[in-house]
C-alpha cells in the first residue's frame, strides 16, 4: 500500500467553489485553524480541549466551539459527545462557555445570540414503552435516550 503525504492544497478550481474559508480541527488535536482557499493559514486559535463536535466563525469574528469532555457520561459510548461550548475572541480569549456533559454533536448561534445545541435525553419509562421495535439489550444501562433541543442565553 502507498501512502501519499498530501500537505497543503491539491487542487483549487475557482470556478467550481465557493470562494471563503475553511475552519478544521483534526479530532486529536486543540487547536482549531482557519484556512483560506489557497490552503494557506490565515488564524488559529488554542483550546484546553479536543473538538466534540464542530465549531463556526461568528459574524464578529470570534470562534464558537464545540468541544469533547472525555469525562462525559456518552464520550466513549456515542458519537459526537460534547461537554463544552466556548466562544473565544479573535486573540484567543475565552468570551463565554457553557458546559452541558449531555451535549452532543451540533450547535448553532441563533440571531438572537443564544446557543442552539442537541443533547442526550433519558426517555421516560412511559413513553420508551411505547416505542416498537429496536434490540433488545443495547439500552445503556436499562434506559432508553433520545434527543432534545436546548437554547441557551448568554447568561
Amino acid at each position: 500500500m502507498r501512502v501519499i503525504d498530501n500537505v497543503g492544497l491539491t487542487h483549487y478550481s475557482p470556478t467550481d467553489a465557493y470562494n471563503g474559508f475553511t475552519l478544521f480541527t483534526p479530532t486529536s488535536s486543540t487547536t482549531v485553524r482557519l484556512i483560506d482557499m489557497h490552503g494557506r493559514f490565515v488564524h488559529c486559535w488554542e483550546t484546553p480541549w479536543q473538538p466534540g463536535a464542530h465549531g463556526q466563525l461568528l459574524e464578529n469574528g470570534n470562534l464558537l466551539y464545540a468541544a469533547k469532555d472525555d469525562k462525559a457520561p456518552f464520550a466513549v459510548e456515542f458519537n459526537g459527545a460534547g461537554g463544552f461550548i466556548a466562544e473565544y475572541d479573535w486573540d484567543g480569549n475565552e468570551v463565554w462557555r457553557f458546559e452541558d456533559q449531555y451535549m452532543h454533536h451540533d450547535i448553532q448561534r441563533l440571531e438572537n445570540g443564544n446557543t442552539m445545541t442537541l443533547r442526550w435525553v433519558a426517555l421516560p419509562d412511559d413513553f420508551a414503552a411505547k416505542i416498537a421495535g429496536g434490540v433488545p439489550g443495547s439500552e445503556r444501562k436499562g434506559v432508553i435516550w433520545g434527543e432534545a433541543l436546548r437554547e441557551i442565553d448568554k447568561n
